[in-house]
């Protein structure tokens, strides 16, 4: 779903913030660039870093895109 696609953040944002707003961008292009529209919702993401701390986003906290 990523290829070729980058994900550029506010300053002061860390790998966290990039693991919660790649849940929402999925959700945003399964939906809009499947023919089918397939409304997904992503209700758990887990990520890390390079130092090996992680980081998981559950759906009550997660922003989703909104399927109209």
């Amino acid at each position: 779903v990523f290829a070729n696609r980058g994900l550029v953040l506010a300053k002061g944002s860390d790998f966290a913030d990039a693991v919660y707003w790649s849940a929402y961008f999925a959700e945003l292009l399964v939906y809009t660039q499947y023919k089918t529209k397939i409304p997904i919702n992503i209700t758990r993401i887990t990520g890390g870093n390079n130092n090996g701390s992680l980081v998981t986003w559950t759906n009550d906290q997660l922003r989703h895109f909104p399927k109209n």
